[in-house]
């Protein structure tokens, strides 16, 4: 009984954590559908990185100012492309934490181009961490 009860807490735990993605996004001409989300506070940023299943990152950063920033790093790449200011994030913390880091929910709406890249589209997004 005790086995059961800890195996549905974990299963649980799991599928609570995991990152609730809607909307579209388009990325030089094609969709670009993000799988992954992360918190920009366990990368040191304000905002949200979301990587697809090719693993190519597309970096959103709240600055001070209140704009947002966009990046693209190709898979495997340290150093993104700066597509620089790209329409509006809205983050908000959610109550869990994983690690020390503040799972984040919020929306995004993107336009830009920048360094040969053209970005567009909205999205949702949820358990960030």
């Amino acid at each position: 009984m005790r086995t059961r009860v800890l195996v549905a807490v974990c299963a649980l735990a799991i599928v609570a954590c995991k990152a609730k993605l809607a909307g579209h996004v388009t990325l030089d001409g094609a969709s670009f559908e993000p799988t992954a989300c992360r918190s920009g506070q366990a990368l040191g940023f304000s905002g949200v990185e979301l990587s697809d299943a090719s693993g190519r990152r597309l970096r959103l950063a709240l600055n001070v100012d209140g704009t947002t920033t966009a990046a693209l790093f190709a898979a495997g790449a340290a150093k993104g492309d700066n597509l620089g200011a790209c329409g509006t994030l809205v983050l908000q913390p959610q109550d869990s934490r994983i690690n020390n880091v503040q799972n984040m929910e919020g929306t995004a709406k993107l336009s830009c181009k920048g360094a040969g890249h053209d970005l567009s589209g909205e999205l949702e997004f949820a358990n960030c961490h």
